[in-house]
């Protein structure tokens, strides 16, 4: 379940429903989450799952890791996510598309700003 914690009312029940959701990316140039997926009783067993938001449809799912999906983690750019998983492994995805530029304002600080946020940097 996702809740607006300011107004503490319910915005929409997601269905994980027994899984174990062990991250979610937000993508901000589109309104769709990244889910990535650990033990589970159904399909969704070690997967990395794309939903639409609002309505929280599924649009897709990548099942690449041999074992449970452990972190999440986006590009300063919000275009690629890198999954660890319990097998060992590092995977990076291509996921999110580029932005809808009627909708996107591109800024020139935008590249900058993004890089400043970066826990590497």
């Amino acid at each position: 379940m996702c809740f607006d914690t300011l107004r503490i009312a319910l915005i929409v029940v997601i269905p994980f429903i027994y899984d174990q959701v062990c991250g979610l990316e937000w993508n901000r140039h589109h309104k769709e989450i990244l889910s990535g997926h650990g033990f589970s009783t159904d399909t969704l067993n070690h997967q990395l799952c794309l939903w639409q938001y609002p309505s929280m449809s599924k649009m897709g799912g990548l099942k690449r890791h041999s074992s449970r999906v452990l972190q999440l983690s986006q590009s300063p750019d919000g275009l690629t996510v890198m999954s660890a998983g319990a097998d060992q492994t590092l995977r990076v995805w291509e996921i999110f598309g580029p932005p809808k530029r009627d909708n996107y304002r591109v800024s020139e600080l935008d590249g900058l700003l993004s890089l400043k946020t970066s826990p590497i940097r």
